[in-house]
């Protein structure tokens, strides 16, 4: 008599936890490169010149970095079913607010509320895969966030053929909110029980100090003490998490003014068309999902995060640069575009999994420290151009300074690869010596 057979139970839950984080992650993707289409329907609205335009997405980059602040210590005190309950009411009602708000002074606030409750999620996707996933870290990452990137490519270009149709956003943030509280209502539903259970078994997570809770536990009232020893602690001090600071400023400087100022661009170039635009940044975004689902194919640790980073973003800048010199037809930028997104995107699964690596459980507090830190460039680096492009009225010329900050992080994740690999205590082990103990 052939018995049932019956699942593992740690793959059941992995199972299900690889469905709440994919389905997190295009969640995320919906809102995330929203605000720069947004940027004429605002000038339409409000009369907002291009600096003021550039405020929405300065806005959502200032509300990401006071969610990002908090976020490691709310994730590891509340736990992520907790969090995202928080999270899920305050993106709902942002995206809400946003179509309700009859001045601009309160759309921006709407911006702000929107980014807080989605920034963090990088701290419940560190959370999920350094608990769960630390053997496969670089492959989650990958696939997690070009998940995330599909879901952005169908958003930016349905958002600007819906601005099209209905020539108002009102309705469309007003169903967004909606759909933010419906679907995370349907992954808690999936995750709930498997997201307050210790993993059955866990790999070695790298430097781990001090263990964490389970992602679904309330932690110690101690948690901040542990924070602040872990900021003070060696792997501070060594510079690990200075360098993937400086590393962020670089991107978002690149990638903010990027993601900012694209739709703006092909607007004044191909049409005043919002699909246009909107396509610009879903050429990109697809970029991105092709990238990191062929970058999740490589072989686990064959590849170095820092080398990995710095070749790809390399890369990405050059394909953006091309594009903003040339004098291209409207299918040849797009294509441009979509090989600069491609490219860059390697930039934050191998972020993420450089933090997995380093910290081991403690990846959730360090990954919203660099984010923060590199959203502070996000804040600034989009209003200056728009500053200047207004004064000027050569946005085409502005934006070709933009790619030197690309090149600079890929100078840096360089360096530090080399840097370490001459140290014979090098504080983060190369690719291939990923099995080895972080020190």
């Amino acid at each position: 008599m052939n018995r049932p057979v019956h699942q593992n139970p740690d793959a059941e839950q992995r199972s299900r936890l690889k469905v709440f984080l994919f389905g997190l992650a295009a969640l995320h993707g919906l809102v995330v490169n929203l605000m720069p289409a947004m940027f004429s329907s605002m000038e339409a609205a409000f009369q907002a010149d291009k600096a003021r335009q550039a405020l929405l997405k300065s806005y959502f980059f200032g509300g990401s970095a006071v969610a990002l602040v908090a976020a490691g210590y709310v994730t590891q005190y509340f736990g992520v079913r907790r969090t995202c309950l928080l999270l899920a009411f305050l993106a709902g009602s942002g995206a809400s607010a946003f179509g309700l708000a009859p001045t601009y002074s309160l759309v921006l606030v709407a911006t702000a509320i929107l980014a807080i409750g989605i920034a963090p999620l990088a701290a419940i996707y560190a959370a999920i895969i350094a608990t769960h996933f630390h053997e496969s870290r670089q492959r989650m990452y990958m696939l997690t966030y070009a998940l995330l990137a599909v879901s952005a490519t169908i958003a930016t270009t349905a958002l600007g053929a819906l601005l099209d149709r209905l020539g108002r956003y009102k309705e469309v943030f007003l169903g967004l909110g909606i759909l933010i509280w419906v679907s995370m209502a349907a992954l808690l539903a999936i995750g709930w029980q498997v997201l307050g259970r210790a993993p059955e078994t866990v790999a070695a997570a790298g430097p781990s100090r001090q263990a964490s809770p389970p992602a679904g536990e309330v932690a110690s009232p101690r948690l901040f003490l542990r924070v602040w020893t872990f900021l003070a602690s060696g792997a501070f001090t060594r510079g690990a998490l200075y360098l993937m600071c400086v590393l962020m400023i670089c991107d978002y400087l690149f990638a903010s003014n990027m993601l900012a100022w694209t739709p703006t661009f092909f607007e004044q170039r191909y049409g005043s068309s919002k699909l246009l635009a909107g396509s610009a940044l879903s050429a990109s975004s697809a970029g991105v999902a092709v990238g990191r689902v062929l970058m999740a194919m490589f072989p686990p640790g064959k590849v170095s995060d820092r080398l990995l980073l710095a070749g790809c973003y390399a890369g990405g800048v050059i394909c953006f640069g091309l594009m903003i010199l040339l004098q291209l037809p409207y299918p040849a930028s797009l294509f441009l575009m979509f090989l600069s997104g491609a490219f860059i995107a390697a930039q934050a699964p191998t972020m993420g999994s450089l933090a997995v690596a380093k910290f081991g459980d403690r990846a959730p507090i360090a990954v919203p420290i660099y984010e923060a830190v590199g959203t502070l460039a996000g804040i600034f680096g989009p209003p200056v151009v728009g500053y200047f492009a207004d004064r000027t009225g050569q946005l085409e010329a502005i934006l070709l300074l933009v790619p030197a900050a690309g090149l600079a992080l890929a100078a840096v994740a360089i360096a530090w690869e080399l840097f370490d690999r001459r140290r014979p205590d090098a504080s983060l082990p190369s690719a291939p010596n990923l099995k080895r103990s972080a020190s």
